[in-house]
């Protein structure tokens, strides 16, 4: 996969995200971009997995890339970062 191709995938997984409930996560757009399923992320939650990190298909320098990728679309529109 192209580093075009993931930022298009995405910008359009964060901008759903955003529409849909107002702010976008990392996991919203692990799970936009197919690498996490909603039941994994469930099962998160709820504390019976550890790490998420351990579901998702991609390792290190693509996971790097979707966050820089999100970062840079969040700044351009001027969203602020937090912590949860």
């Amino acid at each position: 996969m192209s580093s075009r191709s993931l930022s298009s995938r995405v910008v359009a997984a964060a901008a759903e995200a955003l529409a849909r409930q107002g702010f976008v996560t990392p996991v919203d757009v692990c799970l936009g971009v197919g690498w996490l399923h909603a039941s994994n992320v469930d099962d998160w939650r709820r504390g019976r997995v550890d790490d998420l990190v351990d579901f998702l298909p991609v390792r290190g320098d693509k996971i790097a890339e979707l966050i820089v990728c999100l970062d840079s679309w969040a700044r351009e529109r001027g969203l602020e970062r937090t912590e949860a």
